[in-house]
């Protein structure tokens, strides 16, 4: 029983060392099918088209189960009625760092005026420190959309990339591709100070029970 119990308390103050938390989100509130020319808020989507892209992202803590979510579409994608992606999860700002993992995303024949929401989960890189990383995609279909206010993007922390270096968006207003960035998150575990009530009082809980048992 008491081990038991002591157990129990171990799991539960291991689990406050982590939490979910969004690193990066720059998914637009229009996530359905849309018109892209008359689209209201001005949205726009950026062709891969053989193309590589990237948009970096920092992390102020450790972080597990890193997972990415990307709006992608086959708008301008020299007709090819499918998305055809490749996802990488990479060290470092810039698309020259060291690849940490890697996926790809493959869909069957989808209208130019539909977004597709897909995931990627980058959980088997482990944790990964904190600094800085890039999702890089590259293949063939379209990146967007984003968060738009009056007409312009919001830019998340981190830099846009192509294959010259960083990227500048010009008059086109999307920003950070479309993508939200999720992890655990490491928090500081908690002070002796503040845990030791927590403990005292459940192990006086249970010697008052074996006390009402004897």
């Amino acid at each position: 029983m008491f081990k038991t119990l002591a157990l129990t308390l171990g799991a539960s103050l291991l689990a406050m060392s982590a939490q979910a938390a969004t690193i990066l989100d720059s998914l637009s509130v229009n996530r359905a099918a849309y018109v892209f020319r008359t689209n209201e808020d001005g949205v726009r989507a950026f062709a891969l088209d053989g193309r590589v892209f990237g948009q970096s992202f920092v992390l102020d803590a450790d972080t597990d189960n890193l997972d990415v979510d990307a709006l992608l579409s086959t708008f301008n994608n020299g007709g090819r009625p499918n998305i055809d992606v490749n996802v990488s999860l990479l060290a470092g700002a810039g698309l020259g760092g060291t690849t940490l993992g890697s996926q790809s995303f493959v869909s069957g024949p989808v209208t130019r005026r539909d977004i597709l929401l897909a995931s990627f989960d980058f959980s088997s890189a482990g944790m990964l420190s904190a600094g800085q990383y890039t999702v890089r995609f590259a293949g063939f279909g379209s990146l967007g959309t984003a968060d738009v206010q009056d007409g312009v993007g919001l830019d998340a922390e981190g830099m846009a990339f192509d294959a010259s270096g960083p990227f500048t968006f010009g008059s086109n207003p999307a920003r950070d591709f479309g993508l939200r960035v999720t992890g655990d998150v490491a928090v500081a575990p908690v002070p002796l100070p503040a845990g030791l009530p927590l403990i005292l009082t459940a192990l006086g809980a249970f010697g008052l029970v074996r006390r009402r048992r004897a």
